[in-house]
């Protein structure tokens, strides 16, 4: 019987350079990093118009909103890309990862919801400086939005129809899930698109 491939054990420090020397994007979840797939047009296009909506309402104001191909570090030194997220502060331009987001926003797939409702959410759950957590779906208008209650513990609102508004109390906003669907083709919808429904 064959014997399973040891496991290189490496600090988190040596992850990140050898992370960063890859022509793909790698997370560091566990102990083995987790190259990044590629997504579909829908998922995409869902995290640019959160990002675009973001970007646009905290202008002149001290947050910055990156795309996913800027890391998070989180305590335990585990990595990972949001697909949105917002910090505030100072930054040079140059950074590759940042340690203190106050929203992350991902947009979930058939292929990562798990990873994504499971390891990522504990991993963000980390982060003293987090506010606001919203998963996105991508084939329905469904929105999870979870908040730090201050115990430790995290409550969670849903969101399900194009009307409604996500409080995004970390920045001060209300976020329309109409602006996160628009112009999203979704299955069930009259001509295949969410903006025709609002």
């Amino acid at each position: 019987m064959a014997e399973p491939a040891a496991k290189v054990r490496r600090t988190v420090g040596e992850w990140r350079a050898w992370e960063e020397s890859q022509p793909e994007r790698f997370e560091l979840l566990g102990d083995e990093p987790r190259m990044m797939a590629g997504g579909t047009a829908a998922h995409n296009q869902l995290a640019q118009n959160v990002g675009g909506w973001l970007r646009e309402r905290l202008r002149g104001r001290d947050c910055r909103t990156f795309l996913a191909d800027v890391k998070v570090v989180l305590p335990s030194g585990r990595r990972l890309y949001p697909d949105v997220f917002v910090r505030r502060g100072p930054w040079t331009g140059r950074e590759t990862e940042f340690g203190d987001p106050v929203l992350v926003v991902e947009v979930l797939s058939a292929s990562t919801a798990g990873i994504d409702l499971g390891a990522k959410r504990w991993a963000c759950q980390e982060l003293a400086s987090l506010a606001d957590l919203l998963f996105v779906a991508s084939d329905r208008v469904k929105v999870e939005h979870a908040v730090p209650v201050g115990d430790g513990s995290w409550r969670s609102m849903f969101y399900t129809g194009l009307e409604q508004l996500v409080p995004l109390d970390g920045l001060g906003l209300v976020l329309p899930l109409a602006a996160i669907y628009e112009g999203v083709p979704l299955e069930g919808e009259a001509g295949g698109d969410a903006a025709a429904a609002i």
